[in-house]
């Protein structure tokens, strides 16, 4: 998975793969100062699905065919 990082020393943010298990990175990618990385959280965006192709299971009204 991609993880976004933020340094405290050279002011980037950079995009780095890493496993969920893997230890978080400590060296910048772009400057090379060690401990300055700060992990960046985002909330997930919300999926909407309205269209014909929905499964009666769905989030629909019953009998709304």
């Amino acid at each position: 998975m991609f993880y976004d990082y933020h340094c405290k020393n050279c002011d980037k943010t950079v995009e780095i793969e890493k496993g969920m298990n893997d230890p978080n990175p400590v060296k910048c990618p772009e400057c090379g100062s060690e401990n300055t990385l700060e992990r960046i959280y985002s909330n997930p965006v919300a999926t909407i699905y309205n269209c014909k192709g929905m499964y009666d299971t769905d989030s629909r009204k019953v009998g709304s065919r």
